[in-house]
């Protein structure tokens, strides 16, 4: 009685499920469920980073990040200096402006050069000498001491190079504003005019 049972919910059930191949939107449900699986099995769900990992970063040194809010303050405020001037271009309107920095900083850092030289004198059978001189020259990096560790001294560090400036503003549906905005930013940047492009806003 039991075994006539299952066998009727099997049938039961091979039948729905051929009733659903046969219907065109569950075959469009059923392939994008399957297309949907397949992706969820390839691009597992990232793992939380281990405690340690985490405590690593949190413990590192934090020079990097420094760098990174200074560049960012920097292009924020070349950014807002240049919205400021060009907005007060008589028919500018309201500017943005966007610029795109190089990837990096200029670092000069200070080295320590050492030159020594070491003088050779050889004689051959027949009384001839022969003099070779060799010279090295190492430079290393000079380090300072500080709470976070050593570092390198720096003795300069030059602002990232500006890779172009993105104006959008809204007077620049005139030909002759887009030109006069263009000009403005290539001479407060010193910027050839094809890294420059002005862009009317709404």
């Amino acid at each position: 009685m039991q075994e006539g049972r299952t066998l009727k919910a099997d049938n039961t059930l091979i039948q729905t499920l051929q009733r659903l191949i046969e219907n065109k939107k569950a075959q469009l449900i059923l392939a994008l469920i399957l297309v949907l699986l397949a992706i969820r099995l390839y691009f597992p769900a990232t793992a939380p980073p281990d405690a340690q990992l985490v405590k690593a970063s949190v413990s590192g040194n934090t020079q990097p990040n420094a760098a990174i809010v200074a560049r960012q303050q920097y292009q924020e405020s070349l950014e807002g200096q240049l919205e400021s001037v060009l907005g007060q271009i008589k028919g500018a309107g309201q500017v943005t402006v966007m610029l795109t920095l190089a990837s990096s900083n200029d670092v000069e850092i200070a080295s320590s050069t050492q030159q020594t030289s070491r003088t050779t004198e050889d004689k051959d059978p027949s009384g001839a000498s022969k003099v070779s001189q060799e010279e090295t020259l190492s430079s290393q990096p000079v380090m300072a001491r500080n709470t976070s560790g050593d570092s390198v001294v720096k003795l300069k560090e030059l602002t990232p190079e500006i890779r172009g400036v993105v104006v959008v503003a809204s007077g620049a549906n005139d030909p002759k504003m887009q030109a006069s905005l263009t000009q403005a930013v290539q001479t407060i940047l010193s910027l050839p005019a094809h890294r420059v492009r002005v862009f009317p806003g709404k």
